[in-house]
């Protein structure tokens, strides 16, 4: 995704946008697993060559925006 902005979401940084309905703790939260999880692989592969974008959302509508038809959670 070139421009997240476009489709509405809110940058929290340069790898994580979320719609604009996700609470500031649901942020902090979703922050904090991305984080626990890089470093589990870490711990797994010692080493991470990449840098993962995430687009992140809570609704239908934000959903649905990104070619979602309602699971809840997509990859």
């Amino acid at each position: 995704m070139w421009l997240p902005k476009t489709f509405g979401t809110d940058g929290v940084n340069t790898r994580l946008h979320v719609g604009p309905t996700m609470t500031a703790e649901q942020r902090e939260e979703l922050q904090r697993q991305i984080a626990i999880g890089r470093a589990q692989v870490e711990r797994f592969c010692a080493h991470i060559t990449t840098t993962p974008y995430f687009v992140a959302c809570v609704g239908r509508e934000c959903n649905v925006c990104f070619g979602s038809y309602g699971q809840p959670a997509a990859s």
